[in-house]
């Protein structure tokens, strides 16, 4: 049986993300634009500079020190709310929009095909909400002799008792990355690096007397993702956009990756998992074949991982590697165990966890209630 499809997804949301990212980075390269044109008086002047009279040097590197911290960072200098999630710029928007799109699409996948795969009266079992009554509450409950324990240990292979994927679950938005930094930190880090390397083209370029157009046109290049890089050996290097689509591709493809996982642990006909590469991925990276299950070409690398025990990509900044789902050879005997299990759940008062067939509820659960608000714009 085919497996539910997903191996779009995460490169989907990339390539909106690039460009939402791309049309913010062209706001504030317009924004410098004006302000060095401004400060020389004409597109053929440039800004006027002497070591005794910097002013208007000044003027325009701080309008930039102000885009770039308005494209990253809110009010106070947080990319977050208090609630460390409610976005309070066009760049951490961008990266919320992306990690609701593909959380809700990894889920929504698993649903669809759940929908059309597995037997009406099994998913619409899976698809109620019940009320739980908790082991705490019944401590003596049995079922000849069995005890509740015993019982969700019988059925542990079906994952939809215990253990539950979603105590395992890490928010993009709490995950400390190996510098102990959290998504908040790693935003900021690279605004700060974004924003130096602006303010250094600037201060070089107004310094050797280029012309205002010139000079907005290298910074136009300098900041737009896909313009050719400029030519230079300066510090500030070639690429103002590049730590900014970094971060945003790995945060993507670690938030995918997440969703993928706890997708297909929550679909018992899933039983396997595959760490693909991506064909458009660095076929000399020496980390992703270390982990993967398919090669560049799809070429097979070692057996798929159990999907209980399944590490999970991105292993590195710029990762394209991806999880794909694989359903179990024998689905009938996956139906057939849940039917034994439908009447005795009922009669024992607990429930499965929750499933992708309960697509909206897992989605809230994973999201919480403020990055949810977002789902509509993305779906």
């Amino acid at each position: 049986m085919r497996a539910p499809s997903t191996r779009r997804i995460m490169a989907g949301a990339q390539k909106q993300a690039r460009k939402e990212i791309r049309a913010q980075f062209k706001v504030v390269a317009d924004t410098v634009r004006g302000a060095v044109i401004r400060a020389a008086g004409s597109e053929d002047q440039p800004v006027p500079y002497s070591p005794r009279n910097d002013a208007a040097e000044k003027r325009v590197r701080s309008v930039a020190r102000h885009a770039i911290d308005a494209m990253f960072l809110g009010v106070g200098g947080y990319p977050f709310a208090d609630d460390g999630r409610t976005a309070l710029a066009p760049y951490p928007l961008i990266l919320n929009r992306a990690i609701v799109r593909v959380t809700a699409q990894h889920i929504y996948a698993h649903r669809d095909w759940m929908q059309r795969n597995i037997p009406a009266d099994v998913y619409e079992w899976l698809s109620n909400q019940r009320v739980v009554v908790t082991q705490q509450e019944n401590p003596y409950l049995r079922r000849d002799g069995e005890s509740i324990e015993a019982h969700r240990d019988r059925l542990a292979n079906l994952r939809i008792f215990q253990p539950n994927p979603l105590a395992q679950y890490e928010s993009a938005h709490t995950w400390v990355d190996p510098r102990g930094y959290q998504l908040s930190d790693r935003i900021w880090n690279t605004a700060n690096n974004t924003r130096q390397k602006l303010d250094e083209i600037l201060r070089d370029g107004i310094r050797n007397g280029i012309g205002a157009k010139r000079l907005a046109d290298l910074v136009e290049q300098f900041l737009l993702p896909g313009r050719a890089a400029l030519r230079t050996s300066k510090p500030y290097g070639t690429d103002a956009s590049y730590d900014a689509m970094r971060l945003a591709r790995t945060e993507i493809a670690r938030a995918a990756n997440q969703a993928a996982l706890i997708s297909a642990q929550l679909n018992p006909y899933v039983d396997r998992v595959e760490w693909a590469r991506s064909p458009n991925g660095d076929p000399t990276c020496p980390i992703c074949p270390q982990h993967a299950t398919l090669g560049i070409n799809g070429e097979r690398l070692r057996d798929p991982y159990p999907v209980m025990g399944s590490p999970s990509p991105p292993a590195h900044p710029h990762c394209m590697c991806h999880v794909r789902p694989l359903v179990a050879e024998d689905a009938a005997a996956v139906t057939e165990q849940l039917r034994a299990v439908m009447q005795e759940a009922e009669e024992l008062l607990i429930q499965p966890v929750l499933t992708p067939a309960q697509a909206d509820v897992l989605i809230y659960e994973l999201l919480g209630r403020a990055l949810s608000t977002l789902l509509p714009q993305v779906a």
